[in-house]
């Protein structure tokens, strides 16, 4: 398992691209392509969740010391 470090260098260019790919399909896609962005849209949702627990994480720890 990598460590936190390796998963936020990773995961926000991860969530921009699938958003940028999301938000490019929907406005100049194909009817096919505007609904099929929505896999991009998942793509992002995963590591964004995965960032903002890492996020929490780092707060429980300061919190409680």
């Amino acid at each position: 398992m990598p460590d936190g470090s390796f998963v936020v260098v990773w995961s926000v260019p991860v969530i921009a691209v699938a958003l940028v790919c999301f938000a490019a399909l929907r406005e100049h896609g194909t009817p096919v392509a505007k609904r099929a962005a929505y896999v991009f849209l998942g793509i992002a949702v995963l590591p964004a969740l995965f960032l903002a627990w890492v996020v929490f994480e780092v707060i429980s720890v300061l919190v409680t010391g």
